[in-house]
């Protein structure tokens, strides 16, 4: 659930970031029917992770540019917690063959 309210939440702000304005936390929750404090968790997650920045009188927006965050980005960080499991970044591009031998080494 987390990772689709992220994924959500962030388009409306792509969306708005083309039309160059931010968006309130009132108007993403009415327009995606997500209550409040869902979309201000992904939000406050977002902004630790640099991908958002609040904008005065509660607005939000993008800190970068949409075509620079990857839907597996959004997965990573709030569907699959690489690092509470002890699986690196450099694992999860490998391949199950080169994986299953590197943690044979081990």
């Amino acid at each position: 659930r987390e990772f689709v309210d992220a994924l959500l939440v962030m388009a409306v702000l792509a969306r708005a970031q083309k039309r160059g304005g931010p968006v309130r936390l009132r108007q993403i929750s009415r327009e995606l029917r997500i209550m409040p404090y869902r979309c201000e968790a992904v939000l406050e997650r977002a902004a630790r992770l640099g991908w958002v920045a609040r904008t005065d009188k509660d607005g939000w927006v993008l800190a970068r540019d949409a075509d620079s965050i990857g839907v597996a980005e959004l997965y990573k960080a709030f569907a699959f917690d690489a690092e509470t499991w002890g699986i690196s970044t450099e694992d999860l591009a490998l391949h199950l063959a080169d994986y299953s031998t590197k943690k044979e080494k081990k």
